[in-house]
C-alpha cells in the first residue's frame, strides 16, 4: 500500500475518499483502491516514495555449490 500522506489536509481528503468507500468494498478491494486514491490524491508524495524505494533497492549476487537450484 500506499505510505503516509504527509500534508494535512490532502491527508483529510484522502480520508473522506476512504471512508467513502470502505464500506462497499471487500478488504483485497479496498487496499487496492486506496492505492489508486492515494495516488490521485498526492501524486508529487507517490512520485517520491517511489523514487526513495528505487534508490533503497540492492542487488546481491551469490555462489551456490554445484546441484543446488537456485
Amino acid at each position: 500500500m500506499a505510505g503516509p500522506i504527509e500534508d494535512a489536509e490532502l491527508r483529510a481528503e484522502f480520508e473522506g475518499y476512504a471512508l467513502d468507500i470502505a464500506t462497499e468494498l471487500t478488504p483485497a478491494q479496498l487496499k487496492d483502491a486506496l492505492g489508486v486514491i492515494v495516488d490521485r490524491v498526492d501524486p508529487d508524495g507517490t512520485q517520491q516514495r517511489v523514487r526513495d524505494a528505487v534508490q533503497r533497492r540492492t542487488v546481491r549476487r551469490r555462489t551456490l555449490e554445484p546441484g543446488v537450484g537456485n
